[in-house]
């Protein structure tokens, strides 16, 4: 009997279906994030850390350097290697949507807002694809955004780097489900792997 049989219950076919479980795990993505709908930011336990971080790797682009690794406006001229510990790609998300909404707080939060959707719909997809059954996605995806690791991650201890690479965890699971089962998930595994490191 194969797992695609024992998958209850089977609607995966819906258009539907789909729909309304896609709301659903946004929804419950914008619910655990809601404290991030807010003007200031959630001050955790490495969020000077990271915002410094990120105003290094704004100064950085600003200055030319396209992968920003030297803040020379830092300590007085010295200047400091913010993303010496942290890639750059969290940071990356944060300039751009600063660049639109123009302010450092609604930009991190929106941030925290969009790592929270992405990580349960990244799940969603995974489980739907290896159970096929939008139902057991959908409890895949409000178990995983609801675990209290992604909580902590995001809300508590402002874990940048460890909380974008939830997002890509479910994927990276995904590319290798994709690849057991004969299909091209090459590229996928790699880009989602990359994300993850």
């Amino acid at each position: 009997m194969k797992i695609q049989e024992l998958a209850l219950p089977r609607y995966i076919s819906s258009k539907k279906n789909l729909i309304s479980s896609l709301v659903v795990v946004v929804t419950a993505g914008l619910i655990f994030s809601f404290p991030n709908f807010n003007p200031l930011v959630l001050l955790g336990h490495d969020a000077n850390f990271h915002i410094a971080r990120y105003a290094g790797t704004w100064r950085a682009i600003s200055d030319g350097h396209l992968i920003p690794q030297l803040d020379s406006a830092f300590y007085g001229g010295f200047g400091y290697a913010p993303n010496l510990f942290y890639p750059p790609l969290s940071a990356y998300l944060v300039v751009l949507l600063q660049t639109v909404v123009t302010n450092w707080n609604l930009a991190i939060n929106f941030t925290n807002i969009i790592i929270q959707v992405g990580a349960g719909l990244a799940m969603f997809a995974f489980m739907r694809r290896v159970t096929c059954s939008n139902f057991a996605g959908l409890l895949s995806a409000l178990a995983y955004m609801s675990a209290p690791y992604v909580i902590a991650n995001g809300l508590i201890r402002f874990a940048a780097g460890e909380y974008l690479g939830l997002v890509f965890a479910p994927i990276v699971f995904l590319g290798l489900w994709k690849i057991i089962h004969g299909e091209s998930g090459w590229l996928l595994l790699g880009l989602a792997t990359g994300g993850l490191l």
